[in-house]
């Protein structure tokens, strides 16, 4: 199941173990050797900021969606908990999870 963690602390520790948890053909494409190096550096691992707004340049991506005539009136449509349960089956089919 989907849940939301709201403690930042308690999401690193359970994304860390989700990770090391996998088969090693699997855990090879993550970013566990990312993450073990700011867990293990002198890094503090903290809860990015909140932002409202893009850290890129997001002019050509809301082009191609308007050019596709993907959500209402060319807008970039929101994530919503449909598209992430479309994105998590997905997953499972291509045997991901």
């Amino acid at each position: 199941p989907i849940e939301r963690v709201e403690d930042f602390g308690e999401w690193v520790h359970r994304f860390h173990a989700s990770l090391a948890a996998l088969p090693e053909q699997q855990r090879r494409n993550t970013a566990l050797q990312m993450l073990l190096i700011l867990l293990h550096g002198n890094h503090v691992v903290q809860a990015p900021e909140p932002t409202l707004a893009s850290f890129a340049p997001t002019d050509r991506f809301e082009a191609a969606v308007r050019a596709a005539h993907i959500g209402a009136e060319g807008v970039v449509p929101h994530v919503t908990p449909e598209i992430i349960i479309k994105y998590v089956t997905d997953l499972k089919l291509l045997g991901l999870l």
